[in-house]
């Protein structure tokens, strides 16, 4: 059972066009990305995925780039990470654990979603 899971992992992988060796390519969600415009709408009519509009995630953190309020200026947060991947998804914990954890799924090796439906594509 274990050996199928893992093989449908690789294969999940290699259909997204994401080599299944190395950390980089273990790992699908490393490098920098940016919000699509016209996500997903708010109760206010507005865009909500404009709230976060960049992501930048590395080996060991997560980088999210807020945009800027009419109260607060555009902000950067950085926190350390663990990433847990299976198949197109990926986890991202800044804890020991992964229950809860925000998710992305990999739509292609250039385009993610996140678990609020939020795209993101490299740049």
């Amino acid at each position: 059972m274990v050996k199928l899971a893992i093989r449908v992992a690789l294969a999940s992988l290699c259909l997204l066009g994401i080599p299944a060796s190395g950390q980089a390519a273990a790992n699908p969600l490393l490098g920098r990305w940016q919000a699509e415009p016209g996500g997903v709408v708010d109760a206010a009519g507005r865009d909500a995925c404009a709230a976060v509009p960049e992501l930048d995630f590395s080996p060991t953190s997560q980088t999210m780039i807020t945009a800027a309020t009419k109260f607060r200026p555009m902000g950067k947060i950085t926190t350390r990470a663990k990433y847990l991947v299976a198949g197109p998804k990926v986890y991202v914990s800044s804890t020991d654990g992964f229950a809860g954890a925000p998710m992305y799924t990999m739509l292609s090796a250039s385009e993610l979603r996140d678990n609020t439906d939020c795209k993101y594509r490299r740049p």
